[in-house]
């Protein structure tokens, strides 16, 4: 938006200057260039400095029959709407680059693991006394008797 008002008020300028005398014409013609590439660089101190350079053009090209009041009255007024928006302009922080000062931070040695440190012999657990082999006797078995006549088998034990 504000560089389409300078841009407008460099149309402006231009269209409304009168050919007769062209060394003014040129004169805002490259004073208007100088204003719009401060707008673009984004660089108040020089917006102002240059909307300064074509106001003193525009009031010279009125003076010298060149522009009438109505037309330097709407440009000077297009300026000013340039130069007041001025403090807007914001010109990109540049990029930090590293410096041949900058080094970066040593890489850290290792630090040494520790030797593990020799492991006792186990000490020996007392042997325990040899316990006794457990006998076991087996069950008795019945024993059977054979009957004659028919008899039954006793069990004895």
């Amino acid at each position: 938006m504000k560089l389409q008002v300078a841009h407008d008020a460099a149309g402006l300028m231009l269209t409304s200057c009168s050919s007769s005398k062209l060394s003014l014409k040129d004169q805002l013609k490259d004073d208007t260039a100088t204003l719009v590439d401060a707008v673009n660089a984004k660089d108040p101190a020089s917006v102002h400095t240059a909307a300064g350079a074509v106001v003193t053009d525009i009031d010279n090209l009125q003076s010298a029959g060149q522009l009438s009041p109505s037309g330097a009255s709407s440009m000077i007024s297009l300026v000013d709407q340039i130069e007041s928006h001025a403090g807007d302009l914001v010109a990109p922080s540049p990029t930090p680059t590293p410096t041949a000062s900058e080094t970066p931070s040593p890489t850290p040695s290792p630090t040494p693991s520790p030797t593990p440190s020799p492991t006792p012999s186990p000490t020996p657990s007392p042997t325990p006394s040899p316990t006794p082999p457990v006998v076991t006797t087996p069950p008795s078995l019945p024993t059977l008797g054979a009957g004659i006549g028919g008899a039954s088998p006793s069990t004895t034990p």
